[in-house]
């Protein structure tokens, strides 16, 4: 199959079902082993302490993507070009004809399954008391 030639509707269509595909296997393995799917994850101080240490490690990369990706920094550094240009026609199949609301659907599904295994790996056992 080729995606560059599907309808928007039939790539976010396989994307969602490929998202919902990865979920129902990950929750299967949880109900199997006997873990809880969130992880554990709640909103508390732990986890906001937690996100803003995720903030604060993820600025500088942030501020170093919109520094270098952009059309300037791509003409200043060849090598950059050649990234960018792979990067694009790497995801052009599948993002081609897609509206902006279209492609974010991918993209937060992306992130959620990111998150999910995150929550999975990082689980942790509690710490013993402290004495």
């Amino acid at each position: 199959m080729v995606l560059d030639r599907e309808p928007a509707e039939t790539k976010l269509l396989l994307s969602l079902a490929a998202g919902g595909a990865v979920t129902i296997a990950a929750g299967a393995i949880c109900w199997f082993c006997g873990s809880d799917l969130a992880g554990g994850a709640s909103l508390s101080e732990h986890s906001l302490r937690a996100a803003g240490t995720g903030l604060a490690a993820a600025a500088p990369l942030a501020a170093g993507r919109l520094l270098f990706w952009n059309d300037g920094a791509a003409e200043a550094l060849p090598p950059l070009s050649c990234l960018q240009r792979g990067k694009v026609e790497a995801f052009k199949p599948l993002l081609s004809n897609l509206t902006p609301a279209q492609v974010r659907a991918p993209s937060a599904r992306a992130a959620l399954l990111v998150l999910s295994r995150c929550s999975l790996v990082c689980k942790s056992p509690p710490l013993p008391p402290q004495q």
